[in-house]
């Protein structure tokens, strides 16, 4: 598959990023599927071999490159390179706050999709590289008050919330906080409205 976007709703990358800083940037998809039993989020569990969060769960992207004209090409590309995922498919919601990931050294952009097309998760594409496996994220079982985290990295202080999601595995750190963001933001409830809108006109 390739990873062809129907259109950029961002600027391009350059006026985002700043010659003089030291991060660097990336993008990633916060993919939103309608399913029978409710929305899901599309996240991937990182492989522990992994240099930077080995064995935690992500969203599918990664690092600007070259090519990538837009944040949207970036997190389109790294959609389809990561879990087979064709940017065609993704249809553009809107964006949560860019997020500073300290370990790594990036700041983030956020991007909220809607797949719009039937997927199941035996259609997923992984490059084994990067994603162990794919998980169905359901927002009416971990969103509401999460833990909350505090830490020191390098002098600088943070925080992120903790989702359980079964007994040995949770949703933490920088993932956390943009699942928060976009749940915040209304992006779940909109589609849980579109569902009940459908079945009463059912």
């Amino acid at each position: 598959m390739g990873h062809r976007s129907r259109f950029s709703p961002f600027s391009p990358w350059e006026t985002f990023v700043d010659s003089f800083e030291s991060v660097r940037w990336g993008a990633v998809a916060v993919p939103i599927l309608k399913t029978k039993r409710g929305p899901r989020v599309i996240s991937i569990l990182r492989p522990d071999s992994m240099r930077y969060h080995g064995g935690q769960i992500a969203f599918p992207g990664g690092a600007r490159e070259e090519g990538d004209l837009t944040p949207w090409e970036t997190a389109c590309r790294e959609t389809c390179e990561e879990i087979g995922l064709d940017g065609k498919y993704l249809k553009f919601l809107g964006a949560a706050p860019i997020e500073d990931v300290l370990v790594s050294g990036f700041k983030v952009i956020p991007i909220v999709v809607e797949v719009d097309v039937a997927v199941r998760e035996s259609d997923f594409v992984l490059n084994e590289d990067e994603v162990e496996r794919v998980i169905l994220l359901d927002p009416d079982t971990i969103s509401g008050s999460p833990e909350i985290r505090r830490g020191l990295y390098m002098g600088v202080e943070y925080s992120y919330p903790i989702y359980p999601l079964c007994e040995k595995m949770s949703l933490w750190g920088a993932s956390a906080r943009m699942f928060r963001n976009v749940d915040r933001l209304g992006f779940f409830r909109r589609f849980r409205s579109c569902e009940r809108s459908f079945f009463q006109a059912s």
